[in-house]
């Protein structure tokens, strides 16, 4: 990978809460992957994992704790508040309840310009606010004075998409972005964000929990467990060939279309570790069948088995 290929490179990534009387919640410990420009690279886990954490990390919404964010050659962690200012038009976010996510007193209209207005883009904005609606299937005219209480939720999803494109940028962040629609709604939106990402040459950082949406999105996928990445390959080829026994069974617990089961030695699913009193040594040990006394004593670290294949296991398939 040539260094004018990678949009956004995070290195060593820390982010850490504090929990009122229990101590330090690590709820990304040293999380490293890039993203190319053009190219959409999906993070998946279970829940509490670190996926959300990692993207508010990437937006600078919650500075971390430690690490290195470097966004188009900049490193965003050194940069001020004021001078972060000037970076945000190019690296935008969308959410996981589009309802929530958008202000309920203000029209359509006014919440796309929300970002012209702050970044003080010239006026008039009608143009750019009419052009941003019609690119992702609203007609303008029939939603702008309509307030969000008035949407579905999938034409909600579509105006918060709408305000990140309004500014052009050059990174989408989408934390769950689906994951509170309907499933049918769910593929009008996956299918509106592909073909926003190829018809404008955007990057995406996708994070979901559900591996179909996942993998019909994503040109790798990197697997998180315990705030940590365990596996990054391209789609293919860790759905194919899964390296990381996390990674086996997350695939595993996937519902076949026959129902049946085959045996294999995919751990079972267990219970998730406390973040507040992780593991020693490989995270994931307490609920892998291989673990051996080197996972308890030695942090596994995420190293390449093949080309462009990296898994974080002392014992890889």
């Amino acid at each position: 990978m040539t260094e004018p290929d990678v949009l956004l490179r995070v290195r060593d990534l820390v982010v850490e809460y504090r929990a009122p009387g229990r101590g330090t919640v690590q709820a990304v410990s040293g999380v490293s992957f890039s993203v190319r420009r053009g190219e959409t690279l999906g993070l998946v886990g279970e829940s509490g994992c670190g996926k959300s954490s990692t993207a508010r990390a990437v937006m600078m919404l919650r500075r971390p704790t430690a690490g290195h964010v470097e966004f188009d050659g900049q490193e965003l962690t050194a940069l001020s508040a004021r001078r972060l200012r000037g970076v945000r038009p190019h690296l935008q976010m969308i959410f996981q309840d589009p309802a929530s996510s958008l202000s309920p007193r203000r029209t359509v209209g006014e919440i796309v310009a929300d970002g012209l207005a702050v970044h003080r883009f010239p006026r008039p904005w009608d143009r750019l606010v009419e052009e941003a609606l019609s690119a992702v299937g609203l007609d303008p005219a029939a939603v702008a004075r309509r307030r969000p209480s008035e949407l579905s939720g999938g034409q909600c999803q579509r105006v918060a998409l709408a305000r990140a494109l309004v500014l052009s940028p050059s990174l989408l962040v989408c934390d769950e972005p689906v994951s509170a629609l309907d499933v049918s709604v769910q593929a009008q939106i996956l299918n509106l964000l592909e073909d926003t990402r190829r018809d404008r040459r955007l990057s995406l950082l996708f994070i979901a929990h559900d591996l179909a949406v996942v993998r019909q999105v994503s040109d790798r996928v990197g697997v998180m467990y315990l705030g940590r990445i365990c596996e990054l390959a391209p789609a293919d080829d860790l759905y194919a060939r899964p390296r990381h026994p996390y990674t086996r069974m997350l695939l595993e617990a996937v519902p076949s279309l026959d129902g049946a089961a085959e045996e294999t030695d995919v751990p079972e699913p267990g219970e998730l570790p406390s973040p507040l009193r992780p593991p020693s040594g490989c995270r994931f040990r307490t609920r892998c069948p291989r673990a051996r006394p080197r996972c308890a004593a030695e942090q596994p670290a995420l190293r390449m088995v093949v080309p462009d294949h990296q898994v974080a296991c002392h014992y890889p398939d």
